[in-house]
C-alpha cells in the first residue's frame, strides 16, 4: 500500500496495489488502522506515523453540524405538519391548520353557544362541541411543544459537541447529555405525549469527510425539507 503526501505532509492519496512511484512524496505502508482508514485525509504521513491534523475535527465537525440541525429542523417541522389522532380520526397540523383550530378554539371558549365546523382529515365538515374543539386543540399545542422543545433542545446539544461520529450517529429521538435531557424532560412531561420514534439521519457524512464523493463538487450539501421525508 502506498500513501502520497502533499509538501506539508497531508495524505493526498492511497495506493491499495501497484509498485511503488519512486518519488519522495510517497511511502509505502504495511497497513493502515482502521480508524485512521475511516478518515485518512484527516491525517498527515510524518516520520512513519500517522498524525491527525490538529484542525481537521474543527472542519468536519461544524460541517456536521450543520447538516445535522438542518435534519432535525426538517424532521421537526415534518412530524408536527403529520398531525395527530384524536378519537380515530386524523388532524394535519399545517401551519394553517393551527391557527384554524387556535382560533375555534377561542370561540369555544369566548362563544361557546355558536356552531363550530372542523373536519378531519378525509373526513367531510361537521359541527363540533366546544369541548371536542379544545379537546384537540389542546393535544395539538401539546404535540406541537413536544417537537419544538425537543428540537430546540437537541440543536442545543448537537452544538456542544465536537467529535465528528457522535454528530454523525445522532437520530432524532435519541436521548441528550445528562443535564439537557434532564431540563427537557421536566418540559415535555408536561405536554403528557409519548413519543417513542427513533428518526435516522439520511445524509451520507462520508461526502464530509471525502469531498470528491459529494455530487455537490462547488460545496457542501445540506438538506432543505423538501430532501427529507422520514413520516
Amino acid at each position: 500500500m502506498i500513501i502520497r503526501v502533499d509538501t506539508d505532509n497531508n495524505i493526498i492519496q492511497v495506493i491499495e496495489v501497484g509498485d511503488h512511484p519512486g518519488t519522495p512524496d510517497c511511502y509505502a505502508v504495511d497497513s493502515i488502522p482502521s480508524d485512521v482508514a475511516d478518515d485518512i485525509f484527516s491525517y498527515k504521513y510524518v516520520d512513519g506515523q500517522f498524525v491527525r491534523k490538529p484542525d481537521t475535527d474543527d472542519k468536519h465537525a461544524a460541517k456536521a453540524k450543520e447538516v445535522k440541525i438542518a435534519f432535525l429542523s426538517s424532521t421537526c417541522k415534518s412530524l408536527i405538519e403529520s398531525g395527530i389522532d384524536v378519537n380515530d380520526e386524523h388532524y394535519s397540523l399545517s401551519y394553517a391548520d393551527q391557527i384554524n383550530l387556535s382560533k375555534l378554539a377561542t370561540q369555544a371558549v369566548m362563544l361557546p353557544s355558536l356552531p363550530i365546523f372542523y373536519h378531519a382529515d378525509g373526513k367531510l365538515c361537521r359541527q363540533y362541541t366546544p369541548d371536542e374543539i379544545l379537546n384537540i386543540s389542546q393535544i395539538a399545542v401539546a404535540w406541537v411543544t413536544y417537537h419544538t422543545t425537543y428540537n430546540n433542545f437537541a440543536k442545543a446539544y448537537i452544538k456542544s459537541l465536537h467529535d465528528f461520529t457522535t454528530i454523525r450517529n445522532f437520530k432524532y429521538g435519541d436521548r441528550l447529555s445528562d443535564e439537557l435531557q434532564r431540563q427537557l424532560d421536566e418540559i415535555l412531561e408536561t405536554t403528557h405525549i409519548i413519543f417513542g420514534e427513533i428518526i435516522v439521519d439520511p445524509f451520507d457524512y462520508d461526502t464530509i469527510l471525502y469531498p470528491e464523493r459529494n455530487p455537490y463538487r462547488n460545496g457542501f450539501y445540506v438538506p432543505t425539507p423538501a430532501d427529507i421525508n422520514p413520516v
